[in-house]
């Protein structure tokens, strides 16, 4: 296995490959967490990225969709973007059709560049919020 980074069109972004002896491909961003691509070898054919992704640092950055992202700080919709908790209301971003918060609002975890490292040949993500 191994295991490449590179920056990703000029950004503060890096994407980081991963390759097993077979040529199966794991592509990660640090931007949102998120899974880039899956790039499985076809015999006779190029590889098959089989999962939706943005191909593009600026698309993940203005994107509307979490594609392989993690969201956060919850996931699903709270409605009419407000809660109670220990009898206190809290309002949050109306980022859903203009009335509920979705996936940790405007700018949730899906829009936030994350700290990396590879550990023992596996890539762990941490953000602090």
């Amino acid at each position: 296995m191994s295991i490449t980074i590179k920056k990703w069109n000029r950004s503060p972004a890096a994407l980081i490959t991963i390759t097993n002896h077979n040529g199966f491909e794991l592509v990660l961003t640090n931007f949102g967490a998120a899974i880039q691509a899956i790039n499985v070898p076809v015999d006779g054919h190029e590889k098959l990225d089989v999962v939706l992704g943005y191909n593009d640092y600026d698309d993940y950055r203005q994107g509307t969709s979490n594609h392989g992202a993690i969201v956060g700080r919850f996931a699903n919709r709270i409605g009419n973007a407000q809660f109670e908790l220990n009898g206190k209301t809290y309002t949050l971003d109306k980022n859903s059709r203009g009335k509920n918060t979705l996936h940790g609002g405007i700018r949730g975890y899906d829009k936030r560049l994350w700290e990396y490292k590879i550990i023992d040949e596996n890539v762990v993500f941490s953000f602090i919020s």
